[in-house]
């Protein structure tokens, strides 16, 4: 693992050059889930310089006030948090600070530079030149022992450095509050030293850094400047690290020599050492925490002069030359929505990734074209010449249902494996104030269309000519178009139950909430021959849909006899086959309206789905 920078300062450049102080204060904080209460009426604080370790047994609540403070949960929350003594307000919170969270989701196909350079295109407001972003991108890649690795793709990378791309990315845009949950986690000894001297210099540049950590070491421990130590939901301990055993020994405990602090509190939390949960919190409370209860700084009136808004001015305009900040005036709320750059760019920027992520993906383009290619050549050799024989009527209805399954599942199943985990990134990205959540989804759509077209197009075009159907440039558009619709709209279900669920569970629903479909889609049983009170089921089958209009596009519209080599067809009339299969009254412009209204409607769902899922459920 390379070495990390741990400079006291920044490398230069007009972009990382000043950042204003932004202290954090809460107050009171409390919050239950299932009626059991997991933050009991906690309060503290973290100021500018310095490296505050959340510290506690599992199940204390670490990461559940790590979300609080950072505003990754709000729901059911009381209480009050504050920037500087104001309130904070949300839209401008999230301009300040970043969410890195324990998990290291990146997008596995990018390069370590192009990660960094994209978040800067998203997180750098549009004002500020391509060169101070690009100087931007190289400081962080310098300052985070990236530079050698920035040609290396995100998958190719050790945890210790893939942790540090996490940060590089949040970092580049220079907020000066930083939320790590865990960022040690699953790293060796040394690489874990490394990250926390790594926090360390980034809170001695003037940023504010916050981290929860599990059973730090006693070299590691002393790196950090505040301890906040949680047990059962209750602050038992807050304040300066070498203050901690002084504290516990002035209450009756007194840590063995040679032994861990870290450890020797985290057993006292857990009650190893017997109760003292609630006589430490006492204690801690009349204590008074000179350190930050002495500090009138926390106030909601809205009566502070060094409030939020104000330093969010001094941010921008310190770090871009003077320049114009969109933080001025109502910029924030009514050019950019709350984001850096304009949603034009938002959707350029995601598009882009989108494309290059897709491209670069084995299972989404090499494999899928060869599926494409290989099952088409091996129906196409199956079912040759048959597409015009009579008395093979049923075998040619069933290579075109099969054809249409084929590429149901090869454009929901890509879907269903990778979106789940794309969830996870979108879900650190929105809650650091990269984007829209509209900006995104448009984005993805736009970029999975020309696949939903490409390889439905490859695959028809080698199955409709080797079987032999009609020979008419309209029906073979027909068949082409029927095609691209049914992967259409198969792979917004893909999204829909990727969207819902986790991968392991998406595997599973994704073919059995095909099966109903398929049992209605005309080809097993014909719509006539369907009880009445079950045929509304026909009605909400997508497939249906696309199997009659394939059937359709290839024997309606005038088509002549099919030839017919034995003594007697009965379906040498195509309209006789039509009939039998109770689609001859059916209209292809209702079918492709169906198709279209599935996509749209599958879509919007899955957004709202996602939007739930990830932002209002919080």
């Amino acid at each position: 693992m390379t070495a990390l920078s741990t400079s006291s300062s920044p490398r230069g450049g007009n972009f990382h050059s000043r950042r204003p102080p932004v202290n954090l204060q809460w107050n009171n904080i409390t919050l239950s889930s299932r009626g059991k209460p997991i933050l009991k009426g906690v309060s503290g604080s973290a100021n500018t310089g310095e490296l505050t370790a959340i510290m506690g047994p599992s199940g204390a609540g670490k990461s559940t006030l790590l979300n609080v403070l950072s505003g990754f949960t709000r729901l059911k929350v009381s209480g009050r948090v504050g920037v500087n003594g104001a309130e904070r307000d949300m839209r401008v919170f999230r301009k300040l600070s970043c969410y890195i969270m324990q998990d290291d989701h990146l997008l596995p196909h990018l390069t370590v530079r192009e990660s960094i350079q994209l978040a800067a295109r998203l997180k750098i407001p549009a004002h500020v030149s391509k060169y101070d972003r690009e100087k931007a991108v190289d400081e962080c890649m310098e300052s985070l022992g990236l530079t050698e690795r920035q040609n290396n793709k995100a998958c190719q990378l050790s945890g210790g450095q893939r942790k540090r791309l996490c940060i590089a990315q949040e970092l580049v845009s220079n907020p000066p509050l930083i939320f790590l949950d865990e960022p040690t986690s699953g790293l060796d000894s040394s690489s874990c030293l490394q990250c926390i001297q790594l926090l360390k210099s980034l809170a001695q540049e003037g940023r504010t850094v916050i981290c929860t950590i599990h059973q730090p070491s006693a070299r590691i421990f002393e790196i950090f400047d505040k301890l906040y130590m949680l047990a059962e939901g209750q602050c038992i301990y807050r304040g300066s690290t070498r203050d901690l055993i002084p504290f516990l020994s002035e209450q009756g405990l007194s840590c063995p020599q040679y032994h861990n602090p870290a450890d020797f509190a985290t057993e006292v939390a857990a009650g190893e050492h017997g109760d003292w949960i609630w006589k430490l919190k006492t204690a801690i409370d009349n204590r008074g925490d000179v350190e930050e209860a002495a500090d009138d700084s926390l106030v909601f009136d809205g009566r502070s002069e060094v409030g939020l808004q104000a330093s969010t001015l001094c941010l921008l305009e310190d770090q871009v030359d003077k320049k114009p900040s969109i933080f001025k005036e109502n910029a924030l709320e009514s050019s950019y929505g709350g984001y850096a750059t304009s949603s034009w760019n938002q959707f350029k920027v995601l598009t882009f990734r989108s494309l290059v992520c897709t491209l670069r993906e084995p299972m989404a383009t090499q494999l899928r074209f060869f599926a494409h290619v290989i099952v088409g050549l091996l129906l196409g050799m199956l079912y040759f010449g048959i597409g015009n024989d009579a008395s093979k009527i049923f075998n040619n209805s069933g290579f075109l249902f099969f054809s249409l399954l084929f590429l149901i599942f090869t454009a929901m199943m890509p879907t269903v494996l990778t979106f789940p985990m794309e969830k996870t990134i979108f879900a650190r990205e929105y809650i650091n104030s990269w984007y829209s959540t509209k900006i995104y989804y448009l984005s993805k759509t736009v970029a999975e269309i020309p696949f939903q077209i490409l390889f439905p197009i490859i695959y028809c075009s080698i199955v409709y000519w080797m079987t032999s159907q009609p020979n008419e440039l309209v029906r073979f558009g027909l068949f082409v178009l029927s095609s691209i619709m049914i992967s259409l709209v198969a792979q917004s279900v893909g999204l829909l139950i990727g969207a819902a669920t986790s991968v392991q569970n998406a595997v599973f629903l994704a073919p059995v909430v095909s099966i109903p479909i398929l049992l209605f889609s005309g080809f097993f049983i014909s719509l006539d021959t369907i009880p009445p009170y079950l045929q509304w089921l026909s009605y909400i089958s997508y497939i249906r849909y696309s199997y009659q209009s394939v059937l359709l596009g290839i024997y309606s519209l005038e088509r002549p006899e099919l030839h017919c080599d034995k003594a007697f067809c009965p379906f040498q009339e195509p309209e006789d086959f039509l009939k039998e299969m109770d689609m001859a009254d059916g209209n292809l412009y209702v079918d492709y309206a169906a198709l279209w209204a599935f996509f749209f409607v599958f879509r919007l769902i899955a957004y709202y789905v996602l939007y739930y899922k990830m932002v209002y459920n919080r």
